[in-house]
């Protein structure tokens, strides 16, 4: 077998065991999402290369497959991502989240007509600007690319993590209100949280927290309108908590908090609800706030998911954005360096 894969099959085990340890250490932890990437990318390609001298018929289409595949998302993805942004377009109205995969499959066609038009030109061997710009958007974009696949893979990883039973309390994250009434996105969090406490393995009560402040264009609180649809549907009103003063998920874990401070000491572990799209980007916030809460899912609409995913992975990009502007600034300025060493004066005597 090829040394050079088995070493990277070894590699990639060492990824998998430190990513199974994280995630069982520190699932929140945005980082896991690399752990992940890692683990796939050497595992892949170690297996082709190992097998490579042994059964080329296996291996030479396994390595076929991601870069034929590769090249093909250079047109599917945002492709669909426009299709997406219609139908979104279609069903909620104008507004960013039809705006977003809209702009997004937009720019990524247009990057990738610029690619396929330029290409890697090279005369006589020396790179063009055209070239080395090409060059610039390859490497922007592969960087974005595995960034994305990290995040949705290890999101969906996240979701998998078994919800506890013994729980004290459930907080359940608001969201915009139809009038005074929870839309389904919202219902659907609340359902999920009437489920997580119907499985709940303890003896005593558990709190449901409803966590959502009044918008500038709602007739009541999200919290108020939250409560109201667990009453309805048998919760007792004992047993609700209004969180009403947040605006932003982070509020909405700081201020539910303190709510729950306010009852003592807990008897078991707090599980908070928002929606599958928005779990790990919540369970993150959690952590950053100190609070061992594990967050799960609720069913989101088919057509809804992939705008809203391309949604929270924007936003956690820019949340984070002093880590990847100079990882982009670099990828950026890498190419252009046979066009900026010219430019350098040589050194004197």
């Amino acid at each position: 077998m090829n040394p050079v894969g088995v070493g990277a099959i070894v590699v990639g085990v060492i990824c998998l065991a430190a990513l199974l340890l994280r995630v069982r250490t520190d699932p929140a932890r945005l980082r896991n999402a690399g752990w992940l990437v890692a683990a796939c990318v050497l595992l892949w390609f170690g297996v082709a290369i190992a097998l490579e001298p042994l059964l080329p018929q296996i291996a030479v289409p396994m390595i076929a497959g991601i870069i034929w595949g590769s090249l093909a998302s250079v047109t599917i993805v945002p492709v669909a991502a426009i299709i997406n942004g219609l139908v979104v377009l279609r069903r909620e109205g104008p507004g960013i989240p039809a705006a977003l995969p809209l702009v997004a499959g937009l720019v990524c066609l247009i990057a990738a007509w610029y690619v396929w038009t330029f290409g890697l030109d090279y005369t006589g061997g020396t790179p063009t600007i055209l070239s080395i710009l090409t060059l610039s958007v390859l490497a922007v974009s592969a960087y974005v690319g595995v960034l994305f696949v990290g995040y949705a893979g290890y999101a969906a990883l996240y979701l998998r993590i078994p919800v506890p039973t013994d729980i004290a309390a459930t907080v359940t994250l608001g969201a915009a209100l139809t009038d005074d009434r929870v839309t389904p996105l919202l219902a659907g969090r609340l359902d999920k949280a009437i489920g997580v406490r119907g499985n709940a393995s303890g003896s005593d009560r558990v709190l449901m927290v409803v966590s959502g402040g009044r918008g500038s264009d709602e007739p009541v609180a999200e919290a108020d309108a939250m409560a109201r649809y667990l009453h309805d549907r048998g919760i007792d009103d004992r047993d609700i908590r209004r969180e009403d003063r947040s605006t932003t998920t982070r509020e909405n874990l700081l201020f539910s908090r303190a709510v729950l401070a306010a009852e003592g000491p807990l008897s078991g572990d707090v599980v908070v609800v928002t929606n599958n799209f928005h779990a790990l980007r919540a369970a993150s916030f959690a952590r950053e706030l100190g609070l061992p809460w594990q967050v799960v899912g609720s069913p989101t609409a088919r057509y809804y998911l992939p705008t809203a995913f391309l949604r929270e992975f924007a936003a956690i990009v820019v949340r984070h954005w002093r880590i990847h502007l100079p990882v982009v600034v670099i990828l950026v300025l890498l190419p252009l360096m046979p066009l900026l060493i010219p430019l350098v004066p040589p050194p004197i005597g």
